[in-house]
């Protein structure tokens, strides 16, 4: 998939997601802008940076920000800057409204007078709240940590702008993505780490479900959107794989393919308040408006994944260091 070559700007570049879509902008060779923070640590970028325009500016700060957009003045605007969540956790509710709410109207009004062709705003499952059924956009939406509640509310100010400025802003309402890069926090990198290592992987409760998808089908996700957000103006698309899967079978699978001798230690985390009993995006809308649907199992993806841990397991240790 091949855009052709475009001023393109990302926030929140330092980060999982982002760091995947910023690589394959440059691949494609776009002018690639990255917004950081000047605490970012940039490991999962060092082997671009060469290649890409940094701008360190905190998109919690209108003006700013402002002055930078004007500046660059971008064709497509990825906005991946999230304050984000780890083990079901909130130190306060100010960075959370300061990132998710404020960070997410900012990028959208600095853009206001810029003549873009695509302004794509990341979303998060957690919306939804609890569900007993697949997650649907047209869903009434629970969301039960402040998290969630930042997320949803940054979600219906794009939506808001989209449709009632004739903005072609869409925001996609991401999963659970997983791969190479992935925060050590996160349940997949740690399990497969540990897994490599023969530790014991700790966890709460086997039956909890998550959406898994990989992350370079999220990134061919977010470039197909671009091509169609002109006609889908505030939309929300889920970004998931559509299937299900509990915890216990994403570590049993792990440990097949690692041929791990790690036992797994049930019980021993909390299990947090806002899991649902069904965590599951409906595709449907994503597939029949936008023409795209996820092709790796999730069989193929965490093959894929293990191969780059064992490949880079030193450097993945290593990576908090700043260089």
């Amino acid at each position: 998939m091949k855009l052709m070559k475009r001023r393109v700007f990302i926030t929140g570049a330092s980060g999982f997601v982002a760091s995947h879509l910023a690589r394959r902008c440059v691949d494609l060779g776009d002018d690639v802008h990255l917004s950081i923070r000047s605490t970012s640590n940039l490991w999962r970028i060092k082997d671009i940076l060469s290649k890409v325009k940094l701008h360190e500016v905190d998109i919690s700060q209108r003006e700013p920000l402002r002055k930078v957009i004007k500046k660059v003045r971008p064709e497509v605007i990825f906005h991946l800057a999230n304050a984000a969540l780890y083990d079901g956790v909130h130190s306060s509710a100010k960075p959370y409204v300061e990132v998710n709410l404020l960070g997410t109207i900012n990028i959208i009004d600095a853009c206001e007078d810029v003549d873009y062709e695509c302004l794509v705003n990341t979303g998060s499952s957690a919306e939804y709240g609890p569900k007993e059924k697949k997650m649907n956009e047209q869903d009434l939406c629970n969301p039960q940590i402040v998290y969630a509640i930042t997320k949803l509310a940054g979600t219906n100010y794009a939506s808001c702008v989209g449709k009632t400025h004739k903005k072609p802003v869409v925001t996609l309402r991401l999963f659970s993505p997983y791969g190479p890069y992935d925060d050590p926090k996160r349940l997949m990198s740690e399990a497969i780490v540990n897994a490599l290592e023969g530790k014991p992987i700790f966890f709460s409760r086997p039956n909890i479900v998550r959406d898994y998808i990989y992350i370079e089908e999220v990134v061919d996700a977010y470039l197909k959107v671009v091509e169609k957000a002109k006609n889908y103006k505030g939309e929300i698309f889920n970004l998931g794989s559509g299937q299900e899967t509990t915890i216990q079978e994403v570590i049993s699978e792990i440990i097949k393919i690692t041929g791990s001798r790690s036992r797994t230690k049930w019980g021993v985390l909390p299990p947090r308040d806002f899991e649902s009993p069904v965590w599951q995006a409906d595709m449907s809308k994503m597939r029949e408006l936008i023409g795209w649907k996820p092709q790796k199992s999730l069989q193929g993806g965490l093959e894929k994944t293990i191969y780059w841990y064992k490949k880079n397991l030193d450097f993945y240790r290593d990576k908090i260091r700043r260089f």
